[in-house]
């Protein structure tokens, strides 16, 4: 008899705790972006270039309180000579290697015999530090590869974010409504991408001349197609689902539908989209400098710097080499964010893995 109350008591206690586990597991229950972030952490290559990314967004941003020159204005001819963000230069200083703290004492990283050739009375005193060199200018070229990663990552960030508003705004209005509104966005689609991308820069350029304004100009007056086709082609899709008919049917506006109803159902391919789109304007900005279009001196650029360091590639490859693997490592770590972005709010794209 108390071998049967025992295992009844027993029954109960795990039962009950079957039951805690399943009201823990329901209480839990996970949003689709808690999801797929979970889903992006265990991608151990996005996961890291997120912070590969960060950190050189955080050098790009210090770095002209990091550099040498930093508050210090040197004298050329006679006179203080400042250029642009932090970066002095001083012709005493042309075309030293790089030099770092510590690690020079393992014969790495050391200077050389480039400081030899420095004068005893320099205005930075007798033991200066350029962890990544000087240019042709003699400016620290930490600062100015830093400064330029800046620019050329806000660049690509602006020119997704208006990208983002004209395709998204566009392409929701004319996959929405349709009809007359529909035809004719699509005639200025085609009229606008029916022209290459890099006539649109040359024509801006001719009538505008080189410069940061002028630069966005060009590459997002045909930039935003892309984007506008794939929400037009999200909001054809969506608007006709039973969820949409039934807005409609109880009286909702069109705004609300839009915004509401429709446009949160397509922000994982958005995202993805934008993700892609950085990385994209950023090389071509780069591309376009490194042409003597884009930004030029004495605005550091990731590309004016390359396109200053391939006439020193025999003599001084550092001056290449460091805006060249600074923009590297900042394609390749956002496309690899993207890529992890990509698995994680679609996972279908990936195999369904």
């Amino acid at each position: 008899m108390n071998n049967n109350f025992e295992n009844k008591e027993d029954n109960l206690f795990k039962l009950s705790k079957r039951e805690n586990i399943i009201e823990d597991t329901q209480g839990s229950d996970l949003t689709f972006f808690k999801d797929a972030l979970i889903r992006f952490r265990k991608n151990k290559a996005a996961f890291f270039s997120t912070f590969l990314f960060f950190f050189i967004l955080l050098l790009a941003i210090s770095a002209p309180f990091l550099g040498a020159y930093h508050n210090k204005v040197t004298q050329y001819n006679g006179e203080p000579e400042k250029n642009m963000i932090g970066a002095y230069q001083d012709l005493d200083y042309r075309f030293l290697s790089p030099r770092i703290p510590l690690v020079e004492k393992i014969g790495v990283f050391d200077g050389n015999d480039t400081y030899d050739n420095l004068p005893e009375d320099t205005s930075l005193g007798s033991d200066p530090y350029f962890l990544l060199g000087t240019d042709d200018q003699g400016r620290d070229l930490f600062v100015r590869t830093m400064v330029g990663a800046l620019i050329s990552i806000s660049f690509g960030i602006l020119a997704a974010l208006i990208d983002l508003l004209l395709g998204v705004s566009l392409g929701a209005i004319s996959g929405y409504f349709g009809g007359k509104i529909d035809l004719i966005l699509q005639r200025i689609v085609e009229i606008i991408g029916s022209i290459p991308s890099l006539i649109w820069v040359i024509l801006i350029m001719v009538a505008m001349g080189p410069g940061f304004i002028p630069l966005i100009l060009a590459i997002t007056i045909s930039g935003w197609i892309p984007m506008y086709r794939i929400v037009r082609g999200q909001m054809m899709k969506i608007k006709n689902q039973e969820y949409v008919l039934s807005a409609k049917t109880i009286g909702q506006t069109d705004k609300k539908i839009i915004f509401k109803h429709i446009l949160p159902n397509t922000m994982s391919v958005i995202i993805i989209w934008i993700m892609f789109t950085i990385p994209n304007a950023i090389f071509f900005e780069s591309f376009l400098s490194f042409l003597g279009l884009g930004i030029s001196s004495p605005i550091p650029s990731l590309g004016s710097l390359a396109a200053n360091g391939k006439d020193y590639l025999n003599s001084n490859p550092y001056i290449l080499f460091v805006p060249a693997m600074t923009l590297s490592l900042i394609m390749l770590s956002l496309n690899l964010i993207a890529d992890g972005l990509r698995d994680a709010l679609d996972p279908k794209l990936r195999g369904g893995k």
